[in-house]
């Protein structure tokens, strides 16, 4: 450079130059080499890049250092060439690293370290050793506390904490997470089931089966029975028909080892997971919570529970020719259905449900069917549906000085799981179902039997069709004496005003599914859900939900009160907006009908979330006293019309009219018909 002259004198004892020195401590060769430098107004930023070039470290200063060096500076050694400058331009400065650091006076910092008791003196040598610590700057110890104090440069200070971070323990490093789910319930689902729980574990029960030391695997669903038979006198109760699967009970949070249970919680009424774990982890964290909590479909499912004459339904087979006329035929055990041909199955696929519950409806008519029962339920894909429709005998047995009670379920269960399966860009339906159908016998003078038959199977079901499940055969038996009375009960020849008859019927007990996808739309229509002769009641009664809404939804009078008397005082309402002149479009439809013309054209025009308001005038220019009269500013959208001072006008009098009206929806659009 032209305008610098840099005189470096190093003596043969002093290392070179190419060794670059890792001490905060003035490094021992500045104080052996002499230096020159000849100002010539240069900044005082690039004199010390300078002389850091010269002495081969990098420069680190701080942006708010300003100055001018217009004097030659000679000096017997680079430290006092660097206080001097220091000194004068009011900095401070050290080297560490390679790196010279300079910062102004100001930036200067106390700070309290906690280190562990027998570690203070240890650390201060340490510091020492490797070259930052500096004795121009301040240090202190606190043996009985494990504490140190150090001053100096914000950047000293941050160097000195970094070496000296204090190792936490695991638990030092735990912070609580919280992670709102959206979709995912952090909380168990119980299903009580007949006389057993199926518990479908939640969010935060995964979690912690995966993050336990013992690795247990979460089951999808478990199911436990709530019988017990400690002291209470009262022996297991037995189930018939639950259907539930046999999954081992869940472990609980409370049990699941290590210091697992320690770490995740669950905030029931929010939502909210909430994780006790190192705080580096989140990202993990976040990333799993975001797999588990997604969106699921919703999934209907109805159910028609039939028994049908084996005749008619051999007949109604045999009219639909099964496999060529929307009956498709499937696997189970052998033929003992006659809907069946020999060699086939009893599950069978429709699909035309439509057509099938027209002909079904048509037996019942005429008696060859009954439907037993034809629930619907809704659920979210994977979450199982239960419908349960049984019967409960208590049974006691007494014996010496204890009375123990049993209790017999039985009747028509049935579970279901739906999953939807997107291939080739058509959704279908698997369902996994577990069908139990059990009865209570007690024949005359014997003792109380359960009969039962079960079905658990999977199949998968396109949208729109039905599978048919079942085959069970019911058999009906019935005698009965019918006579003359009176008549009927003379000796002898009563048998001849008297018959006995008797009945029997041989049915099949059939198990229809019907699910089908719920989208958003279908939702928010619940005409969707019942008989189209109904619809139109239904929709009437959401017609009128949706105007007591509306009426709720209007603005509070005390609001328009308020937002008025701020507008008379002179001031805009903090829930209004001035927006200039009132529009075309609500210019045409403000007070049409009043008798007195109120002139909007110069008039305010305020906006808010709930109304609006219009401030016109209106003038007397007439030569008799007039009454302005609000009502003829009164229209659909009009809420509230207040005249300010007053409404009655001598000649010349003139008053400011408040409009408070509903938000305008957009420009009204102009009719197209010609005028009646």
């Amino acid at each position: 450079m032209s305008n610098r002259i840099s005189l470096l004198i190093i003596l043969l004892n002093v290392l070179p130059m190419t060794c670059i020195d890792a001490f905060a401590a003035v490094p021992n060769h500045w104080n052996e080499a002499s230096y020159a430098y000849d100002g010539n107004n240069a900044p005082v930023k690039v004199v010390l890049t300078d002389f850091a070039d010269s002495f081969n470290v990098r420069l680190d200063m701080s942006s708010s250092l300003k100055g001018i060096v217009e004097a030659k500076i000679r000096s017997e050694s680079a430290t006092t060439f660097i206080e001097r400058l220091a000194l004068e331009y009011q900095f401070q400065w050290f080297v560490y690293g390679g790196v010279l650091h300079i910062s102004p006076l100001r930036d200067q910092q106390v700070v309290r370290i906690e280190v562990s008791e027998d570690a203070v003196g240890d650390l201060k040598q340490a510091l020492t050793e490797i070259g930052l610590l500096d004795p121009r700057f301040g240090w202190g110890e606190l043996l009985d506390e494990g504490v140190v104090l150090v001053s100096g440069p914000k950047k000293y200070v941050q160097l000195v904490r970094k070496l000296s971070k204090k190792k936490l323990k695991p638990d030092d490093k735990s912070e609580i997470m919280v992670f709102p789910l959206n979709y995912a319930s952090v909380s168990d689902r119980t299903i009580n089931y007949r006389d057993s729980e199926v518990v479908i574990p939640g969010v935060a029960t995964v979690l912690s089966g995966l993050l336990s030391k013992r690795g247990r695997e979460v089951p999808s669903g478990s199911s436990a029975s709530k019988g017990s038979s400690k002291s209470t006198g009262l022996s297991p109760q037995v189930v018939v028909g639950a259907g539930a699967p046999s999954y081992p009970p869940p472990l609980p949070i409370s049990n699941l080892g290590g210091r697992t249970s320690d770490k995740i919680g669950a905030d029931v009424r929010n939502n909210i997971l909430l994780i006790r774990d190192n705080i580096e982890k989140r990202s993990m964290y976040e990333g799993l919570i975001k797999r588990l909590d997604v969106p699921r479909k919703l999934v209907e499912i109805s159910a028609i529970i039939l028994d049908i004459d084996r005749v008619k339904l051999a007949e109604l087979g045999a009219q639909w020719q099964l496999t060529t006329h929307g009956v498709t035929g499937g696997v189970n055990t052998k033929g003992t259905n006659p809907f069946l041909s020999p060699g086939t199955a009893a599950t069978i696929f429709i699909n035309d449900p439509g057509h099938f519950l027209a002909d079904l409806r048509a037996l019942e008519g005429d008696g060859e069917a009954s439907i037993v029962a034809n629930p619907t339920v809704l659920t979210l894909e994977n979450q199982p549906a239960v419908v349960d429709l049984s019967e409960t005998v208590y049974l006691t047995a007494t014996g010496e000085r204890v009375v123990n009670i049993q209790s017999v379920t039985a009747g028509i269960s049935l579970q279901v799981v739906p999953r939807t399966i997107q291939q080739d860009n058509k959704e279908q339906i698997q369902l996994v179902v577990d069908i139990e159908d059990g009865q209570l016998v007690r024949p005359a003078g014997s003792d109380l039997s359960v009969r039962k038959s079960t079905i658990s199977t999977q199949a998968v079901v396109s949208t729109g069709r039905a599978l048919i499940l079942g085959g069970f055969h019911v058999k009906k038996s019935n005698k009965s004496s019918n006579k003359v009375p009176l008549l009927g009960d003379i000796p002898i020849i009563g048998n001849a005003f008297s018959y006995q008859e008797s009945s029997a019927s041989s049915r099949e007990r059939l198990f229809i599914l019907s699910p089908r996808i719920i989208d958003i739309e279908q939702q928010a229509d619940p005409t969707a859900y019942v008989e189209k002769q109904n619809r139109s009641r239904v929709r009437q009664a959401v017609k009128s939900v949706e105007d007591r809404q509306l009426r709720a939804a209007r603005p509070n009078l005390i609001d328009i009160e308020g937002a008025l008397k701020d507008m008379v005082n002179g001031q805009i309402p903090l829930s209004l907006t001035a927006a200039g002149t009132p529009p075309s479009n609500i210019l045409a439809r403000l007070c049409v009908n009043a008798e007195q013309p109120v002139d909007f054209s110069y008039g305010q025009w305020f906006r808010g979330d709930n109304f609006n308001v219009a401030v016109g005038q209106v003038v007397n220019k007439g030569h008799q006293t007039i009454r302005f009269d609000e009502s003829g500013c009164g229209t659909k959208n009009v809420l509230a019309v207040s005249a300010w001072p007053k409404t009655v006008l001598r000649p010349g009098d003139d008053a400011e009219v408040f409009v408070v009206m509903l938000p305008d929806k957009g420009p009204v659009r102009a009719t197209l018909r010609s005028a009646p």
